[in-house]
């Protein structure tokens, strides 16, 4: 080997060294993945997370290891998974969903942990949004105000597609949705709905909310992205259709699945931030010290097929606006 060939390779070296912030003959850092949702078909979740590392330049299975770990739907093993983390000694925890946060907190771990979910400040989770103060930081979806104004604005989408809406459900985990409700039920009589709220703790109970729903007068049903719901909206969405409700969401995705419209942040870009937050920790940054970041922009999402099938007419001014129409 000549010189300048081993000056190459040895400055290439240190470079993947200083990136990815371990040394060559290290392992190298192991990553806890979890969240409630169903492992197939790849969930946008996963995608943007590991988007996002490669956008960092990680490598699973060489310069990182991940371990994916689902609900399959439900919340019943994540406090197992949690465990599972703490025993296996990973370096980081991301994970998604306020339910998945509180199995991973009732572990008692120091382990720093990257989260998606609703309202980190609002619940409890961390001291503030720009010091968070301990193990935990993340992205806050429904932070305070940045909450309220989102459900407001999907009902004033829902009312500018349908007139004459006036009865309005609410489908939420009775556990982990109550900033939520709050919301929803500050928001409805402002734009002059009234409001059916119906919890839903297992994907099972889904159809008898949804006929229950109907029976009192709903005409469109809100669905909280939050487990089981958020795993099941395929589901949610056909069940809705077979009594005629048309559906709503904050999840982007929640269109793209049958939905009538969905109005909120973008799942995979909030996941493959996660991976910068992850990549910070790595390097030496504290939780504590990571600001909590919140969405800076909402997608309007339309299922024109949706909307013929229930006979709806989309308004072409919500048309416009849209970010993605779904035919």
């Amino acid at each position: 080997m000549n010189r300048r060939t081993y000056l190459e390779i040895t400055a290439a070296a240190l470079a993947w060294t200083v990136h990815t912030g371990f040394a060559q003959g290290s392992n190298p850092p192991r990553i806890g993945w979890l969240w409630p949702g169903k492992s197939k078909p790849a969930p946008n979740e996963v995608k943007g997370f590991q988007q996002g590392l490669r956008d960092l330049g990680y490598v699973e299975g060489q310069n990182i290891l991940v371990d994916y770990r689902f609900g399959e739907g439900s919340v019943d093993r994540l406090d197992e998974f949690a465990a599972e983390f703490v025993r296996s000694r990973v370096d980081v925890v991301v994970l998604i969903s306020g339910a998945a946060l509180i199995a991973m907190r009732n572990t008692g771990t120091k382990i720093p942990i990257v989260a998606l979910t609703g309202d980190l400040v609002g619940d409890h989770f961390v001291e503030s949004l720009a010091r968070p103060g301990g193990t935990i930081t993340g992205i806050s979806f429904m932070q305070g105000s940045t909450g309220a104004n989102l459900i407001a604005k999907r009902f004033q989408i829902l009312k500018e597609t349908l007139p004459a809406l006036t009865q309005v459900g609410f489908l939420f985990n009775p556990e982990t949705g109550h900033n939520n409700l709050v919301e929803v039920e500050r928001a409805a009589p402002m734009l002059g709905l009234v409001l059916h709220s119906s919890p839903v703790l297992h994907f099972e109970e889904t159809k008898q909310a949804i006929v229950r729903l109907k029976r009192e007068g709903v005409e469109v049903i809100d669905v909280d992205a939050a487990p089981p719901l958020i795993a099941y909206q395929r589901e949610t969405v056909e069940l809705a259709l077979e009594v005629q409700l048309p559906t709503s969401s904050e999840q982007p995705e929640f269109a793209e699945d049958g939905g009538l419209l969905s109005y909120g942040p973008s799942i995979f870009t909030a996941a493959q931030r996660q991976a910068q937050f992850v990549d910070r920790i790595l390097k030496g940054a504290k939780p504590a010290g990571l600001p909590v970041e919140q969405p800076a922009k909402f997608e309007l999402d339309i299922n024109l097929k949706t909307a013929k099938a229930l006979r709806i007419t989309i308004p072409e001014s919500l048309l416009i606006q849209a970010d993605k129409v779904i035919e």
